[in-house]
């Protein structure tokens, strides 16, 4: 154990695992922000900094864009075609399960885009309620795709930051200060708009 910690505090063995991951070229930070949208357990914030370590902000951001909006849209696809019909099937035996079905119904373009643009917001969970709706799948994909875009160009920078921790300490504290208002704002949009007829679901 205490070697595996030593290894993973020796900056070389990041330098060299950058420079493998850096020539792989744009498949693997793609397939990397695609992965999760469909595994739950991966941190897109991480994921965007090794992008962006690896392969700079521009590249990095650009990569994980293109990765998170097509994982998004494959995930949404695959509940629309294989799960809907199942899940309705449940939803109408259950009311609780059905007034939050007809939330998502109901919800707009622009609650949508607030949900998605937060860091934290569980995208693989919004996936799935929209992918079992009836939500009109090109108006969610673009929706998300445009979410996808401001947030990681946010996660890009702060990605970059913490690059730039290692060189000056002030990035470090800008860094954690940006993560800090993050959560805080994912927690307020996620309470805001998930209320049916003045009722939380």
């Amino acid at each position: 154990m205490r070697e595996f910690w030593h290894t993973l505090s020796d900056l070389n063995f990041w330098t060299e695992l950058l420079s493998q991951f850096r020539s792989w070229g744009p498949f693997a930070p793609i397939l990397l922000a695609f992965m999760e949208s469909v595994i739950p357990v991966l941190p897109l914030i991480g994921i965007v900094a090794v992008n962006v370590a690896a392969h700079g902000a521009v590249l990095g951001f650009l990569y994980s864009w293109i990765g998170a909006s097509l994982g998004s849209a494959a995930a949404f696809t695959f509940f629309r075609r294989f799960l809907k019909n199942g899940v309705n099937r449940i939803a109408y035996r259950h009311p609780r399960i059905m007034r939050a079905r007809n939330w998502v119904d109901r919800t707009d373009a622009r609650a949508l885009f607030i949900v998605a643009i937060m860091p934290f917001t569980p995208i693989y969970f919004v996936n799935f309620a929209f992918g079992v709706s009836d939500y009109p799948p090109k108006k969610y994909i673009t929706s998300i795709c445009a979410a996808k875009f401001f947030m990681i160009m946010i996660l890009a920078f702060i990605g970059k930051s913490a690059v730039l921790s290692f060189k000056n300490p002030l990035f470090l504290l800008l860094t954690v200060t940006l993560i800090v208002v993050s959560i805080i704002l994912s927690k307020w949009a996620v309470r805001t708009r998930m209320d049916i007829n003045g009722k939380r679901v």
